[in-house]
């Protein structure tokens, strides 16, 4: 898992949002985190507090409690929220087909992603942190990850060299996620999508000449 893509979805000059969605708290705790944004802190951590007194389902409950754990360097609740991450990552849907949300449920790479991530930003922490017990969780993959120092993944299929361009396409750099506000009468910033879309069409460009 390659974390360094976070620089570049959700570089450190990109504002904290207003918490409406788990997604929206989660990432402003992980900014928190990574770039360890400590003026930033008690704002995300208020933010985190009041959506958890509403209604929400246990997935997004305990991924919130889960980067708060980190925030405050506890790796009994964060082993806790990543053994119920697991439980609540089970009984969700996770394609319409039965099929596929069969095999979804088989690997949660969701969850190894946010355990990895401890590794990151704290490796005291994370060597604490007790890896959850579950089907959806792999822990001789973790085992292998460790044994083999968590090596980055590459891209596993290549194109031919008639379709190399594809190769290249995937090469490119990403471009950064900046905000904008498209509609006059709304006072929201929403992700300026047309920009990024512009910017890695240039950056595959450069690859390509």
């Amino acid at each position: 898992m390659i974390f360094e893509v976070i620089d570049y979805i959700f570089p450190k000059e990109l504002q904290h949002s207003k918490g409406r969605f788990y997604t929206e708290v989660s990432v402003n705790l992980l900014k928190v985190l990574y770039y360890k944004e400590t003026e930033q802190k008690e704002t995300a951590l208020k933010i985190a507090d009041k959506f958890l007194s509403k209604k929400i389902t246990a997935w997004d409950k305990y991924v919130v409690l889960y980067f708060i754990a980190l925030i405050n360097n506890d790796h009994v609740k964060a082993s806790s929220c990543l053994q119920e991450l697991c439980s609540a990552y089970q009984k969700m849907e996770h394609s319409v087909d039965k099929i596929y949300n069969k095999i979804g449920k088989c690997f949660a790479q969701e969850i190894h992603g946010m355990y990895r991530f401890a590794k990151i930003i704290d490796a005291d922490l994370f060597s604490k942190i007790i890896r959850p017990r579950h089907s959806c969780f792999s822990e001789e993959f973790e085992w292998w990850q460790e044994e083999n120092n968590y090596p980055k993944g590459e891209i596993f299929y290549s194109y031919p060299s008639e379709m190399d361009y594809m190769n290249k396409i995937l090469d490119a750099q990403l471009p950064t996620v900046s905000l904008c506000k498209p509609y006059p009468n709304d006072k929201k910033f929403y992700k300026d999508e047309e920009k990024f879309a512009n910017d890695l069409t240039e950056n595959v460009k450069r690859i390509l000449q």
